[in-house]
């Protein structure tokens, strides 16, 4: 039977350097082909209001050394404005974050877990940079600057 995993279980249960590790598993089995790693799959439609468009942001892959398959689907409002600055401004009425985790299992295809996945999804983007930086940084290195790299650097 599945289990369900809250934002509270991820930031009492995961640290950072197990989700580096995780990332460096998962970055091997892909460049050995023993991950799958599908492009994110977009779309915007209008809404029943005028002022904003629905976005869906959906990402689907698979680790076989964690013996898992994913699909992580996610589901807000963009601000209809052609004139803003941003690239796009995410509105949503709570300020909530509707992306949704489903895990599976690659031996038996029977869903294991399914995540909320507003802290997981910070988790993730750290993980892979510390992933990515200790892979390339000199062993002397002290100081990391960030560099377009959006909400990340900040």
């Amino acid at each position: 039977m599945a289990i369900v995993i809250t934002d509270e279980d991820a930031r009492r249960l995961l640290s950072m350097p197990e989700c580096i590790e995780a990332m460096r598993v998962a970055f091997r089995d892909l460049g050995e082909g023993r991950a799958v790693a599908m492009p994110r799959m977009r779309y915007a439609i209008e809404s029943p209001d005028p002022e904003r468009r629905y976005f869906a942001n959906v990402h689907i892959g698979a680790v076989t050394s964690f013996g898992t398959a994913c699909v992580r689907a996610g589901s807000h409002f963009l601000l209809d404005n052609e004139r803003s600055a941003e690239r796009r401004i995410i509105n949503d009425p709570d300020a909530h974050n509707w992306t949704v985790i489903t895990l599976y299992d690659l031996a038996t295809a029977e869903p294991i877990a399914f995540l909320h996945e507003s802290y997981l999804s910070g988790l993730r983007v750290g993980a892979t940079t510390g992933a990515a930086v200790d892979a390339v940084a000199r062993e002397d290195a002290r100081v990391l600057g960030l560099f377009g790299t959006g909400r990340q650097a900040t």
